[in-house]
């Protein structure tokens, strides 16, 4: 069966008569719109009244549906939840179930050609959008509309120049289609022509997968071979892709001519080619800016013609290649309120952030006062975290847009004249508007350095811009007065100057583009010529904004939704022309169908009484509000049915029914916006700038009447233009006839997700987009025809049964007069199914037959395939029969087979099992044989290693025994060699106490004899008194010699013990690894500290050496007669200091040997203890203990002799009252230390 263009939008009714041919139908859902689903049961009205009013569902969830659908909410649809849901069909929403397009094996269909699917619906245009975008094919098609959805991200290959030449090729290029038209090229009329070539396409077309580069090959072709010119409307919403998609088209046309194989003359217009496709880049920098749903939005609309050279002259050198000359570009509805206002998350446009993010260098060069500026020195910019747009920063935006304006003949000085003025909109929103300080209204600019800037940049004086800004001049009569302005209207001024001031760059921009691009001929060029066919042809590229519905909408909705009105009006027409074009050429009668009307809604917009008229009245007549305005509006347009009046509205709200949903727009700032004009005063001001661009472009609107006219009965003091709207509508019915008279294609770019996230769709979202394109209401408009066709050879075939049955004959072979014979077929099939109209309640023909097919008009297909159902069944249950008869023939004979085989097979099992038993039994006996050996066997075993485990621990226990004595035998020896080494400690250390002894008791016999003589010369007076001090101080002395040498004995002891102490832990570190290192370091610290006491004893003995010697020499000169006394004494402290000075030599050396000879052994301990390591290691708990003990052992034992030794005999003097106990070096020092100082 051949598909045809005229089977769109299929609602397929899903319950028709009851009956159900379709199981897997779509549901609505309020969060995605429609969700998939199957038939599981039907509920009848009742028992006898078969008629269904309910079914039950069940949702199906669709594969990769979590990978391509945008949760609602951050929650993903439960399909569990939902597996069993009743749908009434008695309610108006759910009166006809949408069925889906699947295959045989139940999976979902998917075209690029939405005329192909089985059913064309809502759902249906929805599901296959989404499928398509999941696997990265955006484009669709339905008729002459383009369907684009915007696949945010790279897809590999899909605009490369290999596509773009086999399009081209087979579309543009094609002998046999070049062949069919060039001989009636001039032979019909334009409107003629373009039915031709677009039906034509359709066939041509249906071989390519859709693409953007169809649509522009279609246009081309039909320029190229009709000579009528093209156009193509680019529409959607923010973020849908319409700039990157007209950016696409315009480098398809400018390829086109290089494209063709017969094209080998260079082009001499590639300088306008290359300015034209660099344009794009500046009207992005002045007319783009970041906005919540896009990057890149688009905040003003384009149309934009391409100027192609089709005379004949070329079409002769180039063969079907005309190039590309020059274009023009006109714009609408700029926002230019968004130069000094954006919402929080947006930007404003993108040429103020490249200024700001070029090097301070640059700036200077255009103005000083950019200097180390950024976003935040600008009120009008504001903060911005933002600095990439599409992957580019904004200082490598404008390299693009400065080489942009170098190609359209922008150079550096009239370049710097282009930035300064866009620097005077940035400082206009520096100014701080104040009241004065006096009591007056006055208001002033409290920012004198900011106006002083505005001032040297726009060149006008700052009084006059500083009043032109704060007052308003008033004509009454001959006199004319400055009224002062209120700090809102003279904000509102200053803004409105701003705006204004950008209106004229824009315009500006626009105009150089145009200069530079525009194709011009002279007096006699190819536009001169004497043929009936034009030398220039233009392909026309529309890049408007989509229809927006948000929960309120203001000024520039209604505009762009007033555009989209006319625009879906244009398609409808096109669309039902198309339809009746069709119909006629297949001889189709279409007497009985009305045709399309003007909607209502525009009626309402543009009528005499219609709402531009009304705000334009409002916008002149003195005292009007919103309010009053909004009034007026529902109480003239009473009986409208578009207009939406709520008793909740506001008195400025009010709404309107467009043919893609219902908006509720406020009025609010409806009549400011409407006017758009600027103070008389603010026109003079601008006209004082000696900025070339803003002045020019001021006076050229003054000069030319753009937007200065008076309004009737309205101040004199304010020059307005033609109203914004007024002047909007002039341009669309301009725009329109242009594009009446033209060939038009469409292109609706859709954004799938608001998260900009590649194949993943939003459901809902993009169910809205498609109602706002227009893609349902338009694809409506065929429900006025027949929905279904069939050729004759499909019909015939399918409904074959039905012929058979009901007609009693079989179809013949059709020929080309057969068209009456399958015209009575289908009556008498059809005689019981009756198409009634909605609005006339009249009986309709179900079909239609034209010359090679059959048209079904809505139900009637559906009610022939019921009943080829019911007969497909019958038969079916007929089949059946038969074939479960033939089918239990066979089981019966193959079960009496296997019955038999099943016997037999029993019978051999059971010889079997007997046979098995007896090898079994044999087997056991053997087996019990072998089993008595083996145990025997292994009895023996088992005695054998008994008896060697037992002659095994005999023997263990006799070396073990043997180990105990040699053990004990060993800690014997151990202890008393121990005893041993303790006893010559011990000898040696008493010959030192007792040569101690007698060292003492000499020194104390030496005072005693000083003593004596003193007494004698007490009594005898033979010695003088000096003589008798002398004596006295030399005993003192001496006595303090004595207790210094018992000082120096107590250090000596403390560092023998040490000396001990470190040889123990010497030798115990040899038998520990860690505790070596740890010892180590002790020993290294208490040589260190000992070394450090000895140079200290030995620098307190040379001192006090030195004061003994002074008092001994003193003392001679005082007297003669105890020279030789304490000479002696000297003598003999000389022999006792060298002697303790020896010993202290002495253990200083062995200190250094011992500890030379320590690192020594360590350096060899470490090799050697990785090798003793295990075996020290199981030694270390035992030996410590012994250690310890030991220790504790001989520690007593000591301090018992030593006692004992102190003591001694009654009549000997206690050594332990004259000999200080033994302190630690620490305490010596500071003892010592002490008494030095007391001496001084």
């Amino acid at each position: 069966m051949e598909p045809s263009s005229s089977r769109l939008m299929e609602s397929s009714t899903a319950h028709a008569n009851g009956n159900f041919p379709h199981t897997s139908i779509y549901i609505p859902d309020t969060k995605y719109g429609w969700i998939p689903a199957e038939i599981v049961e039907k509920h009848f009205k009742s028992k006898k009244d078969k008629s269904v009013v309910a079914v039950t569902v069940k949702t199906l969830k669709q594969e990769g549906w979590d990978e391509s659908t945008e949760f609602n909410e951050g929650q993903a649809y439960n399909f569990e939840e939902n597996s069993s849901i009743r749908v009434d069909l008695t309610l108006p929403a759910n009166k006809e179930l949408l069925a889906q397009n699947i295959d045989t094996s139940g999976d979902a269909i998917h075209e690029g050609d939405m005329t192909n699917l089985t059913f064309v619906h809502e759902a249906a245009i929805l599901f296959n959008l989404k499928q398509r975008n999941f696997i990265s094919k955006p484009y669709c098609r339905i008729n002459d509309i383009l369907v684009a959805v915007n696949p945010l991200q790279s897809i590999h290959g899909m605009y490369s120049t290999k596509k773009l030449r086999k399009y081209a090729r087979e579309i543009i290029w094609d002998s046999e289609y070049n062949a069919r038209y060039s001989k009636r090229r001039y032979s019909k009329r334009p409107s003629e022509l373009n039915t031709d070539v677009s039906t034509s396409m359709k066939g041509l077309t249906e071989s390519f997968e859709p693409h953007i580069y169809e649509t522009s090959c279609i246009a081309y072709k039909g320029l190229v071979s009709s000579g009528l010119d093209q156009t193509i409307l680019v529409s959607g919403e923010s973020g849908s892709g319409k700039t990157e998609t007209v950016k696409i088209l315009m480098n398809n046309f400018a390829k086109f001519s290089n494209l063709a194989e017969s094209s080998k003359i260079s082009n001499p217009h590639d300088s306008v080619i290359s300015k034209i496709l660099q344009s794009n880049f500046i009207m992005e920098a002045f007319g783009n800016a970041q906005t919540i749903r896009n990057a890149n939005s688009s905040r003003f609309s384009k149309f934009c013609t391409l100027q192609f050279d089709i005379s004949d002259e070329n079409s002769t050198k180039k063969s079907m290649a005309p190039p590309l000359i020059g274009s023009n570009c006109q714009t609408y509805v700029l926002e230019k309120m968004r130069a000094v206002h954006q919402i929080n998350g947006e930007r404003n446009f993108h040429i103020f952030y490249q200024l700001l993010a070029a090097d301070n260098a640059f700036k200077i060069s255009i103005w000083e006062g950019l200097k180390d500026t950024d976003c935040n020195s600008f009120a009008y910019i504001g903060f911005c975290d933002v600095n990439e747009i599409n992957g580019k920063t904004d200082s490598d935006h404008l390299k693009d847009t400065i080489e942009a304006l170098t190609t359209i003949g922008i150079n550096s000085d009239k370049r710097t004249t282009l930035f300064r003025a866009v620097c005077i909109v940035l400082q206009l929103g520096n100014l701080s508007l104040n009241k004065g300080q006096d009591d007056t209204e006055m208001i002033i600019v409290d920012s004198k350095e900011e106006l002083a800037k505005l001032a040297q940049i726009m060149g006008v004086p700052e009084k006059d811009i500083e009043e032109t800004l704060t007052c308003r001049s008033v004509k009454i009569g001959k006199e004319k007065f400055k009224v002062p302005l209120s700090i809102t209207d003279a904000s509102n001024s200053r803004d409105a100057l701003a705006r204004g001031i950008y209106s004229y760059i824009f315009d500006f921009i626009v105009d150089t583009l145009n200069d530079a691009t525009e194709f011009k001929t002279d007096s006699k060029s190819a536009l001169d010529v004497t043929d009936t066919r034009k030398a220039v042809g233009s392909v026309n590229l529309l890049d408007i904004f989509g229809f927006e519905a948000y929960e309120t909408c203001q000024f520039e909705q209604l505009c762009i939704n007033y555009a989209n009105e006319k625009i879906q009006v244009k398609y409808t027409n096109d669309n039902f022309k198309t339809v009746l074009d069709e119909f006629k050429a297949d001889g189709v009668d279409i007497g009985d169908l009305y045709k399309v009307h003007k909607p209502e809604v525009l009626f309402l917009l543009e009528g005499k009484v219609g709402l531009i008229n009304i705000l334009n009245e409002e916008c002149i007549r003195p005292g009007a509000t919103a309010a009053s305005f909004v009034f007026r509006l529902k109480q003239i347009n009473v009986n409208s049915p578009c207009l939406i009046r709520s008793k909740l509205a506001r008195q400025s709200e009010f709404g309107i029914k467009h043919f893609a949903a219902d908006c509720t727009y406020s009025a609010t700032d409806f009549l400011t916006r409407n006017k758009d004009t600027i103070n008389d005063d603010l026109v003079k001001c601008v006209l004082k700038c000696t900025n070339v661009i803003v002045s020019t472009q001021c006076k050229k609107l003054q000069a030319g009447g753009k937007g200065l006219k008076m309004f009737a009965g309205q101040q004199r003091g304010w020059l307005v233009g033609s109203t914004v709207l007024g002047k909007f509508q002039r341009q669309l019915k301009i725009l329109m006839n242009i594009v009446e008279g033209t060939s038009t294609r469409y292109v609706r770019c859709i954004k799938p997700n608001n998260s900009m996230q590649p194949r993943i769709t939003n459901q809902k979202m993009l169910l809205e987009q498609l109602k706002c394109a227009g893609l349902v209401q338009a694809l409506s408009v065929s429900r006025l025809f027949f929905q279904k066709n069939l050729d004759f050879g499909s019909s015939l075939s399918r409904f074959r049964c039905l012929i058979i049955d009901k007609l009693g004959q079989m179809p013949p072979r059709l020929n080309d007069d057969d068209r009456d014979y399958v015209k009575n077929i289908f009556a008498k099939l059809l005689s019981g199914y009756v198409v009634t109209d909605s609005t006339t309640d009249d009986e309709r023909s179900s079909f239609a037959c034209g010359h090679k097919k059959i048209y079904f008009r809505e139900g009637s297909l559906d009610y022939l395939e019921v009943e080829r159902g019911k007969l497909r069944t019958s038969a079916s249950i007929k089949i059946q029969y038969f074939y479960w008869t033939f089918l239990s023939r066979i089981r019966y004979l193959s079960l009496r087979k296997a019955i038999i085989f099943i016997q037999a097979s029993s019978r051999r099992r059971q010889m079997m099992h007997l046979y098995k038993k007896k090898i079994q039994s044999s087997i056991k006996i053997q087996m019990m044989f072998r089993l008595f050996r083996a145990r025997k066997c292994l009895h023996d075993l088992k005695m054998n290693n008994a008896a060697i485990k037992i002659q095994r621990w005999h023997r263990c226990k006799d070396d073990f025994r043997k180990f105990v004595c040699m053990l004990q035998a060993a800690k014997k020896i151990q202890r008393f060699l121990q005893k041993r080494m303790a006893k010559d400690t011990f000898i040696s250390m008493m010959a030192l106490v007792v040569e101690d002894a007698r060292k003492d008791v000499k020194l104390k016999k030496l005072i005693n004899n000083i003593e004596t003589v003193l007494d004698d010369s007490n009594t005898s007076n033979d010695i003088s008194f000096k003589n008798m001090e002398l004596l006295r101080e030399s005993q003192q002395e001496l006595c303090y010699a004595r207790e210094e040498m018992y000082r120096l004995r107590g250090n000596v002891s403390n560092m023998k013990a040490e000396r001990k102490s470190s040889s123990e832990e010497f030798e115990r570190l040899q038998q520990r690894h860690e505790a070596v290192k740890a010892a180590a370091a002790s020993m290294k610290m208490s040589v260190t500290e000992s070394n450090d006491t000895n140079d200290i004893l030995v620098k307190n003995l040379s001192r006090q050496r030195g004061i003994i010697t002074s008092k001994i020499r003193d003392l001679k000169v005082k007297s003669l007669q105890a020279k030789k006394a304490l000479e002696e004494v000297q003598n003999e402290k000389i022999t006792i200091e060298e002697a303790h000075r020896k010993e202290i030599n002495a253990l200083t050396t062995k200190m250094n040997l011992m500890e030379i000879s320590f690192e020594n052994k360590l350096s060899v301990d470490k090799m050697r203890h990785e090798v003793k390591e295990v075996s020290l290691q199981r030694k270390h708990d035992k030996l410590q203990k012994e250690v310890e003990e030991e220790e504790v052992s001989y520690a007593i034992s000591f301090g018992v002799m030593m006692n004992a030794m102190n003591q001694g005999k009654s009549g000997k003097p206690d050594l332990r009252d004259q000999t200080p106990s033994f302190k630690s070096t620490t305490s010596f020092r500071s003892d010592f230390d002490e008494e030095m100082l007391g001496e001084v």
